[in-house]
């Protein structure tokens, strides 16, 4: 009978956060259903044939066929398997559970090529690791398997390789902790207060596991030490979560208050950023069913004095108002309600969201002062202070961008209740949306009117702007409906444009270019026969060598320039696909193969609400072009027409 291994064990210890176990390498072990010595008798990129010469645990027949070694991880493809190659391999049968490509260390010289910090197979990843003897390995195996503690000759040997290689630290801290060693070494309390990011971790998952008057006061130092990194450990944060509140409670409160007072460096030393800020790991930490009082005014003052003006930690935010829910505390709601009032912070998005996820209703009033705040704002005045000489050129200031998950957060906390505010509000916005739009202000803010709230609350009054929205960012107006011919005047010009576009490059091959044609006189062309007149957006790809950098920078400038002299399309609606460079006038998603994709929910249920003959004629027509190519959409599209139609039965 042969045992025929489909894959190989691979497991992240967050993922069995119920398990309490050292490390990755603690669980592999234990979870293996067989570990052993293996040699290949016949290699190969995908059915490897072996043979095993030790098992250390388990039972294993005598020629083993597994797929495991042509899998890959993190999508990088594992090198091919030579006959003759020896190997440590940790087996599983089950298919269901297990991701392959990890769990198998190729052994040159009777030395094992390990990181026993982690769990990932060099074998694809270079011999970069330190090699630990097989015999050593072997102790350690036998010791995590039987449970029984190694020699004090084995474990010497790892003391005296700490103390004399300062590189293999993580090594041997794994091994002895592996093999069941849990005792205070000498050299500890100097390797804590000298501890950088690649020993830190280490250091906090040996000490974490020993039960000494001395480890409370170590994890303390390692978590107030910016540069160990800690917090952002899964193996680390499991242990620490399972501790009693008297051991976390002193550790979370000296940490706060130590990034409370270390202010712009919370986030940078020099040009590094610290991920030792509290990242989601670490405010997690304090989401625990037993209260943690002493954390609550430092959580207060770290939101209303750093990160509600912060232009990045959102998540924190999020995870601060977590915890003070969990424990029914509202102290944080003041804070919220006059922050969002001020228009200089950035972070009105994670407020509202705030204000809506948890269901405070007595939030309302203040989401509609900051929403009539936001109306009256002096916008023909303002000035970008990343943009300053482009008035409201790429995009809008962030309260404005704020406004619509405003609006989702009334319309969650009050319901229907608030339809007719909704009616009053689309009438300001939509002023201020006719302003934005015609001072060329970014086109991706066009997109929100169709995905926006008025959409999804029934507000009759914003079907005109939804359609003017539609054909701003497809080209197709409702004209097309009655006229049809339209189709095709829009389709011609923009295969000509795109042909003339591609004439102007005969050596560049592959060279994409993408058209799309929005016709101004749409009436006089179906009516009068008038020549079209009519804007283009066009976009453009080449795959020239990206090791290249500054040739291809002066190839896509080239490209651009040809395109606008020749053609006469202007420079600021001619973009380059699948790179950072901003137009204000055109947006890449344009350019998609399904370019309603985001947009047609909200889109469709709107339609649905409001029935018309005349919507469901231009929904059917527009269901045969190019815009919907995805099934999905196409699909979605047709059922539409067909519910408008059953609605006007």
């Amino acid at each position: 009978m042969r045992f025929i291994l489909s894959t190989l064990i691979f497991v992240y210890i967050l993922s069995f956060s119920s398990l309490a176990f050292a490390n990755e390498w603690t669980y592999m072990i234990q979870n293996s259903e067989q570990i052993a010595l293996v040699e290949i008798t016949k290699g190969g990129t995908y059915e490897v044939l072996m043979k095993p010469l030790k098992v250390y645990k388990g039972e294993l027949p005598k020629s083993i066929k597994t797929t495991a070694f042509a899998e890959s991880h993190d999508f990088r493809i594992v090198d091919s398997v030579l006959t003759g190659e020896q190997y440590l391999v940790f087996f599983h049968k089950n298919a269901k559970v297990w991701t392959s490509g990890i769990g198998y260390y190729i052994i040159k010289e009777e030395q094992v090529h390990c990181d026993m910090t982690y769990i990932e197979s060099p074998k694809y990843m270079g011999d970069e690791y330190a090699a630990i003897p097989l015999k050593d390995m072997e102790t350690m195996l036998n010791a995590a398997i039987s449970r029984k503690i190694p020699t004090q000759k084995w474990i010497n040997q790892r003391l005296q390789n700490i103390q004399q290689e300062p590189s293999e630290l993580g090594q041997n801290l794994s091994m002895l902790l592996v093999a069941g060693y849990k005792e205070w070494i000498p050299t500890l309390d100097t390797l804590v207060a000298n501890a950088t990011y690649q020993t830190g971790v280490m250091l906090a998952q040996y000490i974490i596991e020993l039960d000494k008057p001395k480890t409370l006061k170590a994890i303390t130092t390692l978590a107030l030490n910016p540069n160990s990194n800690i917090f952002d450990n899964n193996a680390f944060m499991l242990k620490l979560r399972q501790k009693p509140d008297a051991f976390v409670e002193p550790i979370l409160v000296d940490y706060l208050n130590t990034l409370y007072t270390s202010g712009d460096t919370l986030y940078y030393k020099g040009n590094t950023i610290i991920k030792s800020s509290p990242l989601p790991h670490f405010l997690k930490m304090l989401y625990r069913k037993s209260e943690h009082p002493k954390t609550h005014p430092i959580l207060l003052k770290l939101l209303k004095d750093h990160y509600l003006y912060h232009p990045r930690p959102r998540n924190s935010i999020n995870h601060i108002i977590e915890i003070f829910e969990l424990h029914k505390n509202k102290s944080y709601l003041p804070i919220l309600k006059e922050t969002i009032l001020d228009l200089s912070c950035p972070n009105q998005l994670s407020i509202c969201f705030g204000f809506s996820y948890f269901k405070n209703k007595s939030s309302i009033p203040v989401l509609k002062q900051y929403i009539k705040k936001v109306l009256a704002f002096d916008y023909d005045n303002y000035k970008d202070p990343d943009f300053p000489d482009y008035p409201l050129l790429f995009r809008p200031p962030s309260f404005l961008d704020g406004t619509y998950t405003a609006i989702d957060a009334i319309s969650k906390l009050g319901g229907s209740n608030e339809n007719e505010y909704f009616i009053k509000l689309f009438k300001e916005l939509d002023t201020i949306h006719t302003k934005l739009l015609s001072n060329g202000f970014g086109n991706d803010w066009k997109s929100k009117i169709l995905n926006s709230s008025f959409a999804k609350h029934q507000v009759k009054q914003a079907k005109a702007p939804i359609f003017n929205s539609f054909f701003e960012w497809t080209g197709f107006h409702k004209d097309f409906a009655k006229h049809p011919e339209l189709f095709h005047v829009k389709a011609n010009l923009e295969d000509s444009l795109t042909n003339s576009a591609k004439t102007l490059f005969p050596n560049l091959k592959d060279l994409t270019i993408k058209v799309l044609v929005f016709l101004d006189n749409r009436l006089e062309i179906a009516t009068k026969g008038a020549t079209p007149e009519y804007k283009v957006a066009l976009a453009f790809k080449f795959p020239y060598p990206s090791n290249e950098t500054e040739k291809e920078k002066v190839i896509y400038e080239e490209i651009s320039i040809k395109i606008h002299n020749k053609l006469g399309i202007p420079k600021d609606r001619i973009i380059r696909l699948n790179s950072r460079d901003a137009s204000p006038l055109v947006h890449e998603s344009q350019f998609e193969d399904d370019i309603w994709k985001g947009f047609d929910i909200s889109f469709y249920t709107y339609l649905r609400t409001f029935p018309s003959k005349e919507d469901a004629d231009f929904l059917d027509l527009i269901s045969n072009n190019r815009v919907f190519q995805q099934s999905w959409s196409k699909g979605a599209l047709e059922q539409a027409v067909k519910d408008i139609r059953d609605k006007l039965k």
